[in-house]
């Protein structure tokens, strides 16, 4: 009872040590235990402030969500396999696909009317499409081969070849954007169709495939991804989604067909009026949305 020394523990590896006198117990092998405590705490410190800043640089990249508000829903055509889509001096312009149905024409806004239409030979499954000065550039899905159309009477004026496949397709007045179903953003030369640079698109740090139509407002790219119902606002310099636009209640309001192939896909945007035009594959409703935080909106 009158012995004041506290009772033995155990050091690593089974080493008997006494706390008063930190030496273990036979081997001469000396445990300083407040030492062994310090060195713990210190070390689960720096592994929480490692965790922090990793959750702290998610957090600060993490896509916000974009709110948006739908002012009006028009017609659209329902055998409209819709590739692409475009505003332009008060019209949109859009492309079909679909072997032996593919097409590019002019539609008025308001009524869903066809006014000009000109049909692709049925070997071309058309796609994306941009409007560059007075033309039209069209690409195609699996042929190598975009096509370029006089915009006010869509005669085609000449062709551009490319590798790979041809998804989404938009112009910012100084390159096209395009997209060929991986997670790749590649910027073209809008005269020769030359690659001038390439982006990996990642959302959350993570890469995003399947990237489709698109569209291109400000120092953004809005894209539609294949077989999902969100549009993604794409920071063009650096490739990472800063926002994300959930589009179900559109899918859903849309009366769209039962079909698989019946998906959000189109994506216009009116600069005077700062709001965007959405529709889908075979959808019979077009809408007009306002998106906050784009042209100044809040």
């Amino acid at each position: 009872m009158g012995n004041s020394r506290k009772s033995a523990g155990t050091a690593p590896y089974g080493l008997q040590y006494d706390l008063d006198s930190k030496r273990s117990c036979g081997l001469g092998y000396h445990v300083d235990r407040k030492e062994v405590v310090r060195k713990h705490m210190a070390s689960s410190l720096r592994a929480r402030a490692l965790l922090f800043c990793v959750l702290a640089l998610c957090a600060c990249d993490r896509a916000a969500e974009l709110e948006y508000r739908v002012l009006r829903t028009l017609p659209h055509d329902s055998g409209a396999y819709t590739q692409g889509l475009v505003l332009h001096e008060g019209w949109l312009w859009e492309s079909t696909g679909r072997y032996g149905e593919s097409s590019v024409r002019k539609v008025r806004i308001d009524t869903g009317e066809i006014v000009q239409i000109h049909r692709l030979p049925e070997q071309y499954f058309g796609e994306g499409l941009a409007v560059v000065d007075s033309q039209l550039v069209q690409l195609t899905w699996k042929e190598g081969v975009a096509f370029v159309y006089e915009l006010d009477s869509l005669s085609p004026r000449d062709t551009l070849a490319y590798e790979g496949e041809g998804w989404g397709l938009c112009y910012d007045g100084q390159a096209l954007y395009m997209t060929n179903g991986s997670s790749t953003l590649f910027r073209r030369d809008a005269r020769t169709f030359e690659v001038l640079d390439s982006l990996e698109i990642t959302r959350d740090g993570f890469p995003i495939w399947n990237l489709n139509e698109l569209e291109c407002v400000g120092e953004d790219v809005y894209a539609n991804v294949f077989l999902r119902d969100e549009i993604l606002q794409i920071d063009k310099a650096t490739g990472r989604v800063r926002g994300v636009l959930d589009a179900w209640t559109l899918v859903v309001g849309s009366r769209r067909p039962a079909e698989t192939d019946a998906v959000l896909n189109g994506i216009a945007y009116d600069p005077s009026a700062r709001t965007f035009f959405v529709t889908g594959k075979l959808w019979p409703a077009l809408f007009e949305l306002e998106i906050d935080g784009v042209g100044g909106r809040r």
